[in-house]
């Protein structure tokens, strides 16, 4: 069983602005709960007893937020990375001293939003002898979209910057990876930060014959919190995945068109209306005659009077509009 992972939440958020301007992306909230939080919380479920958290933007509000990691049972390490960023290949580097003596480690970057059975993840890794495993999905066929290459038994055979070869298949990386220390030597001698781990540590790995695995999570939840309309969508999409999240009575006098999920201590002024898929923070105000859809209000947001919303994203007195297409309409 794996007892310790790392959690990648340095990163500046800069496709999620203006929502990371001022709070760091893994504290903006998903279903009102923080997306550091939802990595918290399925560590633990998954036994793991030790967690690094590599921090650069707004770092001390993660430190305050998280602080050592007893509400959800586990040990909590910070590696600051300053003044710059190291990116994934120099971030987990500069914590070999955590790891370098497990058999194996888990790594998820933090932007990333999912519920994938891990345990199944890591009983394949361990069957299979790789020293390393990324969890991977069908590609879009976007080309903006970075690949890597499998062979017909699911072993990795390409990352960015090695040649291409016929008789491949394109795969989407996930974010979410299964180490072990065999990695450390490959990562001791990096381009200038940010370095990226599968251009560096994973591409020499393959040079040099290691055997690297794959584990396909296709058909499980996971979605990637890029920017303000996929922050969006994948709230939606989380709903609709999980129906008993939503709220089911309304709130007299706010009438509910579900699916809507609500925080707690919610003030609701006559003739107020809110759904289709509408997420509300907690100690929110909403006021008279406000009407809001497909949308998401974050905690202690006051919500003035004949407000008509439709695809925002709400906080204090920031109101950013997604201009959600015909296509995202439910």
């Amino acid at each position: 069983m794996i007892k310790k992972a790392m959690v990648l939440s340095a990163g500046l958020g800069t496709r999620l602005r203006p929502l990371t301007d001022h709070r760091p992306k893994p504290l903006v909230p998903i279903l009102n709960t923080p997306l550091l939080e939802h990595h918290l919380q399925q560590l633990t479920l998954l036994g793991v007893e030790e967690v690094v958290i590599n921090l650069h933007h707004l770092a001390d509000q993660i430190q305050h937020h998280i602080q050592d990691g007893s509400r959800w049972n586990l040990q909590v390490h910070y590696s600051f990375e300053q003044p710059k960023v190291l990116g994934t290949g120099g971030g987990i580097a500069a914590v070999e001293e955590h790891f370098k003596n497990e058999e194996a480690f888990l790594v998820i970057n933090g932007d990333i939003f999912h519920q994938i059975n891990l345990q199944e993840a890591l009983q394949h890794h361990k069957e299979s002898g790789a020293v390393a495993t990324l969890l991977v999905r069908e590609h879009p066929g976007d080309p903006k979209v970075g690949s890597v290459d499998v062979d017909d038994h699911g072993w990795i055979r390409r990352v960015p910057e090695m040649p291409q070869r016929e008789s491949l298949y394109k795969r989407m990386y996930t974010g979410m990876q299964i180490l072990t220390p065999q990695i450390f030597p490959y990562l001791r001698e990096l381009p200038p930060p940010p370095s990226c781990i599968l251009r560096t540590g994973y591409r020499r790995m393959l040079e040099d014959g290691h055997p690297v695995a794959s584990f396909h999570v296709q058909d499980s939840f996971w979605k990637d919190i890029g920017n303000p309309q996929s922050y969006l969508q994948s709230q939606w999409d989380a709903i609709d995945n999980n129906p008993s999240l939503a709220t089911h009575n309304d709130l007299d006098p706010l009438k509910i068109v579900e699916p809507v999920l609500l925080g707690k201590n919610i003030q609701a002024e006559p003739g107020t209306q809110v759904g289709p898929y509408v997420i509300i923070g907690d100690n929110c105000k909403l006021g008279k005659g406000s009407v809001i859809q497909h949308s998401v209000v974050w905690d202690h947001t006051h919500v003035a009077e004949n407000t008509v919303w439709d695809g925002v994203i709400a906080w204090d007195e920031t109101v950013v509009a997604t201009g959600r297409s015909d296509e995202e309409q439910r």
